[in-house]
């Protein structure tokens, strides 16, 4: 299993859900179908999937040709298609979504995650003190 924070606008987004008083997901969970791993949900609200992107993800090596770079998008395309049938919905951001608060409560609000009456992000931490 990756580490828990893949990238700063991963651990920026947690951040984002703590100050919204939004569910805490898990984190990094892995998703598989009959032909393997397809890859580690940045978070998770039991099978609700959220990713951070940035466009590193897309990156692209310099001289690279345009058959590798349309092996890329296309991979990931691949990747999210196959997520998507395993998933019960999947939702995505990027760095400008997740630095505004508004835009990124929107965004989940989309997928239905509203703010909760009571934080309960420390809740563990609360229950073995």
């Amino acid at each position: 299993m990756p580490s828990r924070s893949m990238s700063v606008g991963e651990s920026l987004s947690r951040a984002r859900m703590y100050e919204l008083d939004l569910p805490r997901p898990q984190l990094q969970v892995a998703y598989h179908d009959d032909d393997g791993l397809i890859g580690f949900a940045d978070v998770d609200w039991n099978g609700v999937v959220g990713e951070m992107d940035g466009k590193r993800k897309y990156g692209i090596p310099d001289g690279s040709s345009a058959a590798q770079a349309t092996d890329v998008l296309w991979r990931e395309t691949k990747r999210e298609d196959r997520m998507r049938l395993r998933c019960r919905a999947l939702v995505r951001w990027d760095w400008a979504t997740a630095i505004s608060a508004d835009r990124f409560r929107r965004r989940l609000a989309n997928v239905g995650f509203v703010p909760q009456p009571r934080n309960t992000w420390l809740e563990e931490c609360r229950a073995a003190s």
